[in-house]
């Protein structure tokens, strides 16, 4: 008949770990704030990390890590962006360490809304019928912050941040995951199709069959063009939902654990910066699939699927514009840093990106699928329409 609950939950948390000896502290944000909270509680218990908002007159996320890596990649991004006062990341007050490893940040609360809420209320009035229902100044300030946060990470001068040359090794270690996530994602979809829940699932199997491996091979094609050019180290999971957008000041970037699925070797890689913004667009393909079940009052996601398939998306020529408005701003945002980032001259920018970004759109689209019928098989139609829509795109 007892409870058991994690310490970052209680008051007296930031008190007690921040005046006992044999846990390390690097203070951010001086004085002695963490004697005034009087009130803990889980801010979410749907993340592997206990995430608490402690408050008082104020308000602070204190989030505990649940796990010691070799190297916790969240933590020294953090410390690397805090150090340089990097403006788009929640302030951060304090980190603790115990044996070197980090436990536990200590961060300001942002009083705003997920990244995607803007962008979902504008999709929501066009595909009612509002025509001028667009988000592009805000689609454009995320594409310039997006390459403010690369920057920053570029010039941090230790081997974790220092861009590094792309090498004929890290081409084909990237043919390979594009291959896996393929493989991995029929192979998952082939074990659902036996179970009476997820009949339909034989129909995008099907498609899967057809589609999938001209876009596999064109992604491997398409990677080509990177040998010589740079890698750095980027957000790695960036979508919409990893933002908070505070109104008059802009979106901040959370959670830099990078992608749930890779390994903690993995984690520590690093990728063309383009890669992030391909997370991006696929994020809005998301977000204007929820959307259209939402207006459309569909419930299941395979149904949506099908009449898009033989239909099209309403919504494409909407996202489109959104994706274009953040990529040219991205692309101005880098120029003058283009060599260091990406390995290209800024004249080259724009006439290279589109062929450079489709194959990180088609390694995500993958992993999605991947990933999607490994946890949550209701949204494998999801990232399958945003391939097949890439295939069009393509003409192949």
């Amino acid at each position: 008949n007892k409870v058991v609950y994690e310490a970052e939950f209680r008051p007296q948390y930031l008190r007690v770990v921040s005046t006992t000896s044999f846990i390390d502290k690097k203070i951010y944000e001086p004085g002695l704030w963490y004697n005034s909270i009087a009130k803990a509680e889980p801010l979410t218990l749907g993340t592997t990390n206990a995430v608490a908002l402690h408050s008082n007159s104020f308000k602070l996320i204190v989030k505990g890590y649940r796990r010691l890596y070799n190297v916790n990649i969240e933590a020294v991004i953090l410390d690397g962006l805090a150090s340089r006062r990097f403006n788009y990341i929640p302030e951060i007050y304090m980190m603790f360490e115990w044996h070197g490893n980090p436990i536990g940040v200590v961060m300001s609360y942002l009083k705003g809304v997920d990244g995607s809420y803007p962008f979902y209320s504008a999709l929501k009035e066009f595909l009612k019928g509002n025509n001028i229902a667009y988000r592009l100044g805000l689609a454009g300030l995320l594409g310039w912050e997006i390459a403010e946060l690369h920057k920053t990470l570029s010039s941090i001068d230790t081997p974790l941040f220092k861009p590094e040359e792309i090498s004929i090794n890290d081409l084909e270690r990237w043919c390979k995951r594009i291959e896996k996530y393929h493989a991995e994602a029929l192979n998952a979809l082939d074990k659902l199709m036996g179970l009476t829940k997820y009949k339909w699932i034989e129909y995008y199997r099907d498609i899967a069959d057809k589609h999938l491996s001209i876009l596999v091979e064109k992604a491997i094609d398409l990677l080509k063009a990177y040998n010589g050019l740079k890698k750095i180290r980027i957000h790695q999971d960036l979508h919409l939902s990893q933002l908070i957008y505070v109104e008059n000041r802009g979106f901040y970037f959370i959670d830099f654990e990078g992608e749930p699925a890779r390994s903690d070797e993995e984690r520590l890689e690093k990728d063309p910066c383009l890669r992030d913004l391909a997370t991006i667009i696929r994020s809005f393909q998301y977000l204007s699939f929820s959307t259209l079940m939402e207006i459309k009052g569909i419930k299941h996601p395979h149904k949506l699927a099908d009449k898009v398939i033989k239909n099209g998306d309403p919504s494409f020529s909407w996202r489109r514009r959104h994706i274009s408005s953040i990529l040219a701003s991205y692309l101005s945002g880098i120029a003058r840093l283009s060599t260091m980032i990406l390995g290209l001259e800024p004249t080259l920018l724009i006439p290279s990106a589109p062929k450079l970004l489709t194959p990180w759109v088609i390694e995500k689209g993958l992993y999605e699928l991947y990933y999607e019928a490994l946890y949550r098989p209701d949204n494998v139609p999801i990232p399958l329409t945003g391939l097949l829509e890439m295939k069009t795109f393509l003409k192949v």
